[in-house]
């Protein structure tokens, strides 16, 4: 897997854990810090024993912000998907050639 955005990752973000991916989050195309990202194979884990002690100690007894989440929120997708849908009828409407 390359690219995902799993739901278990979105609860924990929601309660504010940061997760350690092996995968792409396609909700985060940019780099963020409550995210690691190690990784896809077998040896994921073992070669990244490292960065995940730092990442883990780095962030012992913190939370995600929720303003740094907050894309992620129902709503704001919601807004977004009705958008694109809007631009579609304004397209097949003939407005935007």
């Amino acid at each position: 897997m390359n690219e995902a955005c799993p739901l278990k990752v979105r609860e924990y973000l929601a309660c504010g854990l940061p997760c350690i991916i092996g995968y792409k989050d396609a909700d985060f195309p940019e780099h963020v810090d409550f995210l690691l990202q190690i990784p896809s194979r077998r040896t994921g884990a073992k070669e990244s024993m490292q960065k995940i002690r730092e990442f883990v100690a780095a962030w012992r007894s913190k939370r995600v912000p929720r303003e740094r989440i907050a894309h992620l929120d129902l709503e704001a997708k919601e807004r977004l998907r009705l958008q694109f849908f809007q631009q579609i009828l304004r397209c097949w409407n003939g407005e935007n050639q």
